[in-house]
């Protein structure tokens, strides 16, 4: 209304109100109120443009997608729940098929379901034609599983070979040699083991096996060392039937020689009967390794309360390979 020049006054009161609305818009609204708060809207650009950079950095420094799904699947595999295990390592495995580490954490989640099957595809598929030494012993476990007996041999036969010097190794390839018959062989791999302070229990139990299987041949042995050997075992993996019934047997076969091994061998048995073995008493008492205690009263006690089945499962003679090793 105050233009100097007639002809840019509003024409009328309509338009004047018109442009009155004009400068009530949003836009200018807001300009006005960005010109009135300066300091403000500058703090608020400047809180603006450090979120969206560090936004970017973050997806740009954020781990691949096969990654971050393995990152999952061995957390869930730490909390033993296999089943999600399996599902974020197939979701790794699918964005990244030859990720061999995903196969692998695939495969032992399988081993853990008892799906040895599975496991020794995913071993195979990780290993790609070209295994190593740590594969092949994997191989191996998933195959003596499978009752592949044969086949588990040659590989921890060539995992030993290539360098797989570990309990587990050793353990489970000598079990291949004493199942075979080459008792002397498989000594030789025990001692190699259990000269290892890691060694498990099946070491131990495998050794006084195959030194029991020494004295059946009539060729030297150590019923002593034997006995050691199972009690060893037993402290490491606990009361089982199984094992008391062998360090009886031990007992009773050095019994044979040497008449003080009568009690340490009725004591064994003792012990397996009150954890549950599962055997028929004219079974056992008729056994030949028992010769020399039937005419024990407390072996006719034993006989008396042996019960109908067993408590506790047979003890492992393999070794599961270790995901962490």
């Amino acid at each position: 209304c105050l233009q100097y020049d007639p002809a840019l006054r509003p024409a009328s009161a309509a338009a004047l109100a018109l442009e009155l609305r004009q400068c009530r818009t949003p836009l200018r609204r807001a300009r006005r109120w960005s010109i009135a708060h300066q300091v403000f809207v500058c703090a608020l650009l400047a809180v603006s443009a450090a979120g969206a950079i560090g936004g970017a950095l973050y997806w740009w420094q954020r781990d691949p997608y096969d990654q971050r799904q393995y990152i999952a699947a061995q957390a869930a595999f730490a909390h033993k729940d296999n089943v999600a295990a399996m599902s974020y390592a197939t979701n790794a495995i699918a964005a990244k098929p030859q990720r061999a580490d995903a196969l692998e954490l695939r495969a032992f989640a399988r081993m853990a379901s008892s799906d040895f099957s599975g496991a020794l595809l995913d071993i195979q598929a990780a290993a790609n034609g070209k295994p190593s030494a740590r594969l092949l012993a994997l191989q191996g476990y998933c195959q003596y599983r499978l009752k592949l007996y044969v086949e588990a041999g040659a590989c921890y036969q060539q995992a030993v070979a290539d360098g797989y010097k570990r309990p587990d190794g050793w353990n489970n390839l000598a079990f291949y040699h004493c199942n075979f018959g080459n008792l002397t062989e498989a000594k030789r791999l025990l001692d190699i083991a259990a000269a290892d302070p890691s060694a498990p229990y099946q070491v131990y139990l495998n050794r006084a096996i195959v030194e029991l299987k020494f004295a059946y041949k009539n060729q030297p042995h150590d019923l002593p060392a034997a006995i050691h050997d199972v009690e060893r075992a037993i402290q490491l993996n606990g009361p089982n039937a199984d094992m008391e019934l062998l360090a009886a047997r031990l007992s009773a076969t050095a019994a044979r020689n040497d008449a003080a091994y009568v009690a340490d061998s009725l004591s064994h048995l003792e012990k397996a009967c009150s954890l549950g073995l599962a055997t028929k008493p004219m079974t056992l008492s008729a056994d030949p390794d028992f010769a020399a205690l039937r005419s024990q009263p407390r072996f006719q006690q034993v006989m008396g309360r042996l019960p109908t089945s067993t408590m506790a499962p047979p003890p492992e003679r393999i070794i599961a390979p270790s995901f962490k090793d």
